[in-house]
């Protein structure tokens, strides 16, 4: 997402990233700029984590839905070098912490760097008067996971299949896609698999850069009711159409709430530079 706004858009009708955020940093002339689809930051964790977690008070059920009440609590844990023996899990090598892609690269950890920047700034968001005060120690959380991905899909299918990473952090709409397109996999997912509503948590907006008419008339499409009850009953993603209602029970998968409300934003575009420009500092 952000190579592309930052690469030559010549000869495209529109740009189509991840988020608000790579969208903030396109400077050239726009037609229009709408956001299609909505997904909020997530975690998700094996079942036997999220378990501890909540033994621990850090995770916490409600109805079907499993969310973490205090983020902080688990950032505190990270930071204070919890192992995840400390939490039970024995089988589990190594200290507590969220993996994620590598935020130089890809946006869910782009999503992921701004909300702990912000959880850092006392659950308020990240200004340019600040940002130094977080940035020590966001650069320690991501520098401690190792290799990073650079690809969200690729880190939620290693999760799902090697599990060398028993919490990470991703887009809601990730597992509600794997479970609508492999039924056959749904006894596996709902046995091994947890998602965890961090509070505050995220929106990851999809926007859409129209260039040209061209583009105009593929933003008419997108934002079409048709389309947008497609995308969330075939992909999980939730509608920015406000005549669309994102329906878990049209899902039938368990543990999606109605709606998120216990959001926080984004830093601004130019807080969120100056914090990637640190996080890819050797």
């Amino acid at each position: 997402s952000i190579d592309m706004v930052r690469n030559d858009t010549s000869g495209l009708d529109a740009l189509f990233p991840s988020s608000q955020v790579a969208a903030q940093m396109f400077t050239k002339p726009l037609r229009t700029r709408d956001t299609i689809v909505n997904s909020p930051i997530v975690f998700y964790a094996t079942t036997e984590v999220a378990e501890a977690l909540q033994k621990h008070g850090i995770a916490k059920l409600e109805g079907e839905t499993y969310t973490i009440p205090d983020t902080m609590k688990l950032l505190e844990l990270i930071i204070q070098r919890k192992t995840w023996g400390s939490l039970g899990l024995t089988n589990l090598n190594g200290r507590v912490t969220i993996y994620s892609t590598n935020p130089a690269q890809s946006n869910s950890g782009v999503m992921l760097a701004g909300l702990f920047a912000n959880l850092l700034n006392k659950n308020e968001v990240v200004t340019r008067q600040t940002v130094n005060g977080v940035l020590p120690k966001l650069k320690a959380f991501f520098a401690e996971q190792g290799y990073k991905s650079g690809n969200s899909d690729e880190i939620f299918n290693n999760f799902l299949s090697v599990g060398d990473q028993p919490l990470i952090a991703g887009y809601e709409s990730q597992l509600i896609e794997v479970s609508l397109t492999q039924p056959q996999n749904g006894a596996y997912l709902r046995k091994n698999v947890r998602t965890l509503y961090p509070k505050p948590t995220t929106w990851t907006q999809h926007p859409l850069l129209v260039l040209t008419p061209n583009g105009e008339r593929l933003a008419t499409a997108l934002k079409s009711p048709e389309f947008q009850k497609l995308a969330w009953e075939k992909h999980g993603f939730r509608a920015a159409n406000p005549t669309v209602a994102s329906d878990p029970k049209a899902l039938k998968v368990t543990g999606v709430p109605e709606r998120v409300q216990n959001t926080i934003a984004m830093p601004e575009s130019d807080v969120m530079s100056k914090i990637l420009d640190y996080l890819r500092q050797p």
